[in-house]
């Protein structure tokens, strides 16, 4: 981590930032991935080879989630020859085969990781909690996207069937045209998004061009947004680096992608941790509602075993 006590803005106006980043100042500010997520997350990593051979939570979808889901697309990416009693690569799969695998894999860990931590306090005289929060998070979508992105998609429903009420997402339609969100798949997917149900209150914002949506965002380290420093998700292309710095310089950070291989990473990149003082331990916990908004009900569960391996 970089950064010391100058300001973000005055930081990075001309140096290029690397690609994860971030401090906190003395004044309690934070920027990069100190602000945008939990940085202590980007230490774990999961075993892959150990989750393979266990059973895996998979939830029962209903209502906007399961509407949601329908918009992935069930046809293979690749058609490929399969050996007997294996399941096809992974790369090959469908969209809504492996985009409900890692949807159900990040809910098992957004609602794993539901329950604040709760303690007394350095001095003994009160009470401290520690929980994670839902990071603002601003996804991009493009002319370039004649479809909905699969990522786009997956954060949606990751949103209904989560445990955060209202989680603080903007959607970015740069470059679609004045009619591009009025027309399916894209109108529809708005509907379910800014309906209010199941916790989808996301805000929706058109950009004429690229050049709009840049100009956006070099305006932001004077005009603030009141849920914090952006966290952008999506893709540039060839101004990437662009992308990058202006996001850094607003005191927020550019991630190409909110779904990466490494489950923890999506944790890290969802959330953000809070820590919250009282003088009990329901203050606190009354506290981390507050910033959490009202618990929502978990939907149903149940455990998927893997394929047994084939014996020699």
């Amino acid at each position: 981590f970089v950064g010391g006590e100058v300001k973000p803005a005055q930081l990075w106006s001309d140096l290029q930032p690397p690609l994860d980043f971030g401090s906190r100042t003395s004044d309690g500010s934070a920027h990069g991935a100190c602000a945008a997520g939990s940085p202590l997350l980007a230490l774990a990593r999961t075993d892959v080879a150990a989750l393979a051979r266990l059973p895996r939570a998979r939830f029962d979808l209903e209502g906007e989630a399961s509407d949601l889901a329908a918009l992935l697309s069930t046809a293979p990416s690749k058609e490929v020859l399969a050996a007997p009693g294996l399941p096809p690569p992974r790369w090959a799969r469908s969209a809504y085969d492996r985009g409900l695998e890692e949807v159900n894999d990040l809910l098992d860990l957004l609602w794993g990781f539901r329950e604040p931590l709760v303690g007394a306090s350095e001095d003994s005289c009160g009470s401290v909690a520690a929980a994670l929060t839902a990071a603002p998070k601003h996804l991009i979508i493009t002319k370039d996207s004649t479809d909905i992105p699969e990522e786009v998609v997956k954060a949606a429903i990751v949103c209904a069937a989560g445990p955060f009420a209202e989680e603080p997402v903007t959607l970015h339609a740069v470059g679609l045209g004045t009619k591009g969100l009025s027309k399916d798949p894209y109108r529809s997917f708005c509907r379910l998004v800014q309906s209010g149900r199941s916790g989808l209150s996301w805000t929706v914002l058109e950009h004429e061009s690229w050049a709009d949506f840049l100009l956006w965002l070099k305006g932001l380290p004077s005009n603030p947004l009141p849920t914090g420093p952006p966290v952008l998700f999506g893709k540039l292309r060839g101004m990437e680096a662009d992308l990058h710095r202006l996001a850094a310089r607003s005191g927020g950070l550019a991630w190409s992608s909110l779904f990466p291989p490494e489950p923890l990473d999506q944790l890290r990149r969802w959330c953000r941790p809070a820590v919250v003082r009282g003088s009990s331990p329901e203050e606190v916990l009354a506290r981390i509602e507050a910033l959490r908004g009202p618990a929502k009900a978990e939907p149903e569960v149940h455990v998927s075993a893997p394929m047994p391996e084939e014996e020699e």
